[in-house]
């Protein structure tokens, strides 16, 4: 069996879209938003395809989430704060920082599969395929309700570092586990597979 694809550009948005984190609301705070719900709100808007944030305001939701860090929080709280945290750096370019806080909240949780999707997405911004691809091998390994994204997002990782076959096969299995998910479903209609005889081409 041959495969036959069109040729597919990775856009800024394309990549399987993971959720900002909301960290418990506080009891305390009856009046306007705690500054983890600030920074939560930072990260649910650049998680939006073609949604930036102006310079102030990644400077202030970068300020909201270092507050949120530096008060008394769960453990749950510290791990959607980081990561949301690490989404709005990445949206912004900062993959250092991203990946530090991303590394911080695996370090708490090393279980949730979200968060490795969201590192492997940040990686994919800087073409650091590889890399990516690591990143969803574990998101998929843990399993978990966002595994068609981790399957959707390895398969473009695969298909930028050549690994076309791979690609397939992730897409399909994309689409097997979320049969709605259009993304998925678009990226598949580009291949073609081709049965070969045997001894031929």
């Amino acid at each position: 069996m041959k495969l036959h694809y069109a040729t597919a550009l990775l856009v800024a948005g394309l990549l399987g879209a993971m959720p900002a984190y909301a960290a418990s609301s506080d009891s305390n705070s009856t009046i306007g938003q705690s500054p983890a719900a600030d920074c939560f709100n930072a990260a649910q808007a650049v998680s939006r395809p073609g949604n930036a944030l102006s310079e102030p305001a990644r400077v202030a939701a970068l300020s909201n989430c270092a507050e949120a860090l530096s008060g008394k929080i769960s453990s749950k709280d510290r791990t959607a704060t980081l990561v949301n945290r690490g989404t709005i750096e990445a949206a912004s370019g900062d993959l250092t920082s991203s990946l530090a806080d991303y590394d911080a909240a695996l370090a708490l949780n090393p279980k949730m599969a979200d968060i490795y999707i969201d590192r492997g997405s940040a990686l994919m911004r800087v073409a650091r395929y590889e890399e990516a691809r690591a990143s969803f091998d574990h998101a998929v390994s843990l399993g978990g309700a966002n595994t068609y994204i981790a399957f959707f997002n390895r398969a473009m990782a695969e298909e930028k570092s050549g690994n076309v076959n791979s690609a397939y096969l992730d897409y399909k299995q994309a689409v097997a586990l979320a049969p709605n998910y259009q993304p998925a479903k678009d990226e598949l209609a580009r291949f073609q597979t081709v049965l070969r005889v045997r001894g031929q081409g």
